[in-house]
């Protein structure tokens, strides 16, 4: 591209290191977020130099194992389909609005049985959720409870290391539990993935087990009642919540027969 003169060197490099790995022209609207937030065109350039995907008014990075998979798949649909649970919380991570951005990746490790998960914010804000290929399920549905969950690690890991900044921030009475439900943490474990995972798990089982299933719900074409959807997002926090009272194992386990009508109703959800 023929670069005004205003640009820095570093900043020309870096903006025709991403023109150059794209093949395509950066539109004015891209120039500006980039500009704007050298260290996430520093993320851009070095996720499309090793042949990954960026949507740069987004924030969204891909490295190049998560293309082309299920969950890529899964994310597409979300985004394309404006899911309204997907466009709320996603949109903290966009650079004009937030210094802290996503990566999708992929691991495979075979003492792991977790099916993904999202790391602590790296010096640079870039957030990292990593699926794990081994334990990945093939259904949509349940593809799409996990990118709901762990970005919404991603949003409670903006929302602490961020003190609360907007967008979506949590009212005070919230954020003071959670904080509290941190503090907690940190005294038993210094390991900070560790408090991030117990303290939002107990934040996720009390406030964001109906939100998650909204937009399950509506990911499946608003096919099934409420209801139906609420049996995946207890995916990952049964334990925390049968501990705190907020549901029973009987509970748990009628809301698995209601969602076994959704797994086996007529409607095809995405990417199944």
């Amino acid at each position: 591209m023929s670069l005004p003169y205003h640009y820095t060197i570093q900043e020309a490099s870096v903006l025709t290191s991403i023109e150059t790995s794209t093949g395509e022209t950066l539109s004015e609207e891209q120039l500006s977020v980039l500009l704007e937030n050298p260290l996430f065109a520093l993320e851009v350039k070095e996720a499309l130099e090793e042949d990954g995907e960026v949507d740069i008014e987004n924030g969204i990075l891909k490295d190049s194992s998560f293309i082309n998979t299920p969950m890529d798949c899964v994310l597409t649909s979300l985004i394309e389909d404006n899911n309204n649970l997907w466009k709320r919380t996603s949109e903290a991570f966009r650079p004009n609005d937030s210094p802290f951005n996503i990566r999708f990746s992929t691991y495979n490790n075979p003492i792991d049985t977790s099916s993904a998960r999202t790391g602590i914010p790296d010096e640079n804000g870039l957030i990292t959720i990593r699926f794990h290929l081994a334990n990945i399920s093939s259904g949509g549905i349940d593809i799409a409870t996990d990118i709901f969950h762990e970005t919404f690690h991603a949003e409670l890991h903006r929302i602490h290391f961020s003190n609360n900044s907007p967008p979506n921030s949590l009212s005070q009475q919230q954020f003071q539990w959670f904080e509290k439900m941190w503090r907690f943490y940190s005294d038993q474990n210094s390991d900070q993935n560790y408090v991030a995972t117990a303290s939002e798990h107990y934040f996720m089982a009390q406030y964001l087990i109906n939100p998650i299933s909204r937009g399950l719900r509506e990911f499946d074409s608003n096919s099934q009642t409420l209801e139906h959807y609420k049996y995946p997002s207890w995916s990952g926090l049964e334990s925390v919540g049968i501990r705190s009272g907020y549901i029973s194992r009987t509970e748990i386990n009628n809301l698995s027969n209601l969602y076994s009508i959704v797994v086996n109703d007529s409607n095809t959800p995405p990417c199944n």
